[in-house]
């Protein structure tokens, strides 16, 4: 296997993994955080990138807030809100989600790049 599959195997390992996390630990935010954590720093630990600490960032606070503007319309709601109707737990997910986004990408980019995906 090349190093962008296994990359990218392990990349979806851990998102998974981050996810069965979610839905064990959903209510007890204080082993969640630290867990999400880890799963966000083994995520970019594949790739190493200073852009993909922004973008963790960037995506860790706009997520959550998408997420508010669609709660106060009145789309969903989280069983155990604490931080402003969202769970404090979820900046992290989403922060790893952008991460394993980012190595998708990654791998597109090797395996077929396009005047698309290079603008």
């Amino acid at each position: 296997m090349n190093t962008p599959v296994k990359s990218f195997v392990t990349a979806t390992t851990l998102a998974i993994v981050a996810l069965l996390g979610v839905s064990m630990w959903w209510h007890n935010t204080w082993l969640l955080i630290p867990f999400l954590i880890l799963c966000g720093t083994l995520l970019w630990l594949l790739r190493r990138s200073r852009e993909d600490i922004y973008l963790y960032f960037f995506v860790a606070v706009i997520g959550p807030l998408f997420e508010m503007i669609g709660i106060a319309g009145g789309a969903w709601q989280y069983a155990e809100p604490s931080l402003f109707t969202v769970p404090l737990w979820l900046p992290f997910l989403w922060g790893a989600a952008a991460l394993y986004v980012r190595n998708f990408l990654a791998l597109i980019e090797r395996r077929a790049p396009s005047k698309f995906l290079k603008q």
